[in-house]
């Protein structure tokens, strides 16, 4: 017996000290050759393990401890052992259990030590079975090693792609266990450039995955807007490949866009009532994902106006690039210009796509042509298109009796001496966009000749000369009252009533003209007030009245004779037409000596032509074409221009001799066909 092993019976001190000797021994032994030893042997007085170490092999280690390996302690030593205690010790101590009944063991006699292996991580693990008793410990190494699985997995396929705005798309990622062990996963988390585009929809793997078994996670693509997202899907695990990474990409698409060509359909000016050609509009997908067009509507604006027809694209599914046609026509019920809207219904995503619509009813051309103005020559005369619609072209032509006037094409025109006396009309062409028509006016008035009473010099404007027919006579309170007027009125031959005894009171329509005693004079400059035509002439007369019409008309010719023995003669007649051989008539009182000598001279004045004169020269004057013949009582003048106004005779002193007496004037006037005459009386001086 060792001497270790009577200490140790001897007293429990002295063994315990021989045990820390021993065991750390043994300690610094396992620390630097273990592991690698293949056994410890023990002594020949101590008990004997068999086998002398325990090999596990590999053990998964999710699936709890191994069956038990028994090691034999045999005694041979001769007398009993006793055996304080078994225990498992060393790094991976934790891996290892053991259990027995081995508390005293007689000589020649034996006892199980049941040992099992149960890793919790993987990985080589070693330890020892340290077995002590009265001879001392002994060491039993214990070896295994930990094993775990290996995960692989497969990336979820969004696929196919779909626009952004439809929403999340879920899609499983698939994880498998190949390997001969099994693995525990745990948590599933999103990481990557990305990884807000991505979350977890569900994680079906959070459980031992034995192995040829499977499970998934799903994984949830929100997008926000178009585009290819890239992240990773990462699998913790405690496997040999934690995490477990798995690569995600997912594209949005950005939808289908739905382009409508032409966008706006101007349809122009269309008759009312009829219908416009057919105008075909076309749809485009231009997105990167089928459009599905439910159908097209016209629900804005005249909807009624604008039938489609020819629709080839409600409930059709356009591919991208691919496109589809319908036709739309514009019916105007009346004029004006209307608009509508397609509104095409597609699952594209914000505003609906529209084609607007714009056409415009016209009226056909219809509608009258008059003609305004002063049908007078110098008057201008308009062409006046009524009741046509708004943006009818209007084109002219005059004509003169009935016969076409040479470029006489606009919408004015002013007659010339030439059209005295003739009727004008007005022929117009009324176009727009719809159509067309020619109308013609009713005829003008035959042209009244050019107003010449405003020629310098003249006699026959308004405030010198009127032409009034009245009757010579009135009676009131049983008194005749006298009328006497030139023919026409001039301020040298005025209205005059001679009323004898006590005043009256004299009115022209009710408006007073004179309250006098005697006389009343009224003169062209009074009679202004008056407008042409008929007035009704009131006399009060001692408690009396009496009413009688009168009419006032503009002068047509008036003539004067001014001078005396001693002076000259001013002979002037006037007219407010072109005068046409004018023919003075001298009283008997007066006489003309006709002398082979200069007389005197002439003038006329011509519309818008300057005043000629020339001088006058015995019985026959000829100048420029116009011929002056003088006798003792006439003075004519021939071939005078056609829009002569006023002819004013000279004669030297004493060529004309005698008293007063009347004058007067006699003149074919230009559109007339019988002469005008005036009379005067003879301002005469001694």
């Amino acid at each position: 017996m060792s001497d270790s092993a009577r200490l140790k019976r001897a007293g429990i001190v002295l063994a315990m000290a021989f045990r820390t000797r021993y065991l750390t021994l043994i300690c610094l032994v396992g620390a630097l050759g273990l592991l690698s030893a293949p056994s410890f042997a023990a002594a020949a007085d101590d008990l004997t393990p068999t086998p002398a170490q325990l090999d596990f092999g590999t053990q998964d280690i999710h699936n709890g401890g191994t069956g038990f390996q028994t090691v034999k302690l045999s005694n041979s030593t001769g007398v009993g052992v006793a055996v304080s205690s078994i225990e498992t010790t060393g790094p991976s101590a934790v891996d290892f259990s053991d259990n027995s009944n081995c508390d005293f063991i007689a000589d020649g006699e034996s006892c199980a030590v049941n040992v099992s292996f149960d890793p919790t991580t993987p990985g080589a693990k070693a330890s020892k079975l340290e077995i002590v008793e009265d001879n001392g410990t002994i060491n039993v190494p214990l070896t295994g090693t930990g094993a775990t699985g290996t995960l692989s997995g497969s990336s979820p396929n969004f696929s196919p792609s779909q626009p952004y705005y439809f929403g999340g798309q879920e899609q499983n990622a698939n994880i498998s266990n190949n390997s001969l062990f099994s693995d525990q996963a745990t948590t599933a988390t999103i990481t990557g450039p990305d990884a807000a585009f991505f979350s977890i929809g569900y994680n079906g793997c959070q459980f031992t995955i034995n192995p040829g078994n499977n499970c998934s996670v799903g994984v949830v693509f929100n997008p926000t807007g178009p585009g290819t997202k890239t992240a990773q899907l990462e699998l913790s695990n405690d496997g040999t490949t934690d995490p477990l990474i798995i690569p995600l990409s997912a594209t949005a698409l950005a939808g289908p866009d739905a382009v409508i060509s032409p966008s706006l359909n101007d349809f122009g000016d269309i008759a009312a009532g009829s219908t416009s050609p057919t105008k075909t509009v076309s749809i485009t997908n231009a997105g990167d994902y089928p459009l599905q067009i439910q159908q097209l509507l016209v629900i804005s604006g005249a909807p009624q106006l604008f039938p489609l027809s020819e629709d080839l694209c409600s409930s059709q599914v356009i591919a991208p690039g691919a496109s589809c046609q319908f036709s739309v026509r514009f019916q105007p019920s009346a004029a004006g210009t209307r608009e509508g809207t397609v509104f095409v219904i597609t699952n594209q995503n914000g505003p609906v796509a529209t084609a607007n619509l714009i056409g415009t009813g016209v009226s056909l051309p219809q509608g009258s042509v008059s003609i305004t103005g002063t049908s007078a020559a110098g008057s201008l005369l308009s062409c006046v298109p009524n009741g046509y619609p708004g943006g009818t072209h209007f084109t002219y032509q005059w004509l003169r009796n009935d016969q076409t006037i040479p470029a006489a094409n606009d919408g004015q025109f002013t007659p010339s001496d030439a059209e005295v006396g003739m009727t004008l009309g007005c022929r117009v062409q009324a176009t727009n966009s719809v159509g067309s028509e020619t109308v013609m006016s009713p005829d003008s008035g035959p042209i009244a000749p050019l107003d010449l009473s405003n020629l310098q010099g003249s006699l026959v404007e308004r405030s010198v000369c009127r032409v009034m027919q009245a009757p010579a006579r009135l009676t009131v309170a049983g008194t005749t009252i006298r009328l006497g007027y030139g023919k026409p009125i001039t301020p040298y031959a005025p209205l005059r009533l001679n009323i004898p005894g006590v005043g009256a009171q004299v009115t022209i329509d009710g408006q007073p003209i004179a309250s006098v005693r005697g006389h009343v004079v009224l003169t062209p400059r009074a009679l202004l007030a008056f407008t042409d035509g008929a007035h009704t002439l009131q006399v009060n007369y001692k408690s009396d009245e009496v009413n009688e019409q009168i009419a006032l008309a503009p002068c047509g010719l008036a003539v004067r004779l001014d001078g005396s023995s001693r002076q000259a003669t001013d002979i002037t007649v006037s007219a407010s037409a072109g005068m046409s051989s004018p023919l003075l008539r001298l009283p008997p009182t007066l006489r003309l000596h006709v002398a082979r000598a200069m007389l005197g001279s002439l003038s006329i004045q011509p519309a818008n032509q300057p005043i000629q004169t020339f001088n006058l020269y015995g019985a026959r004057t000829s100048f420029n074409g116009i011929t002056v013949l003088l006798k003792a009582h006439t003075i004519e003048v021939r071939n005078l221009p056609a829009e002569t106004g006023v002819v004013s005779v000279k004669l030297n002193r004493s060529v004309v001799t005698g008293r007063s007496g009347p004058v007067n004037a006699s003149v074919t006037l230009r559109g007339a066909t019988a002469p005008s005459r005036a009379d005067a009386h003879a301002v005469w001086g001694p």
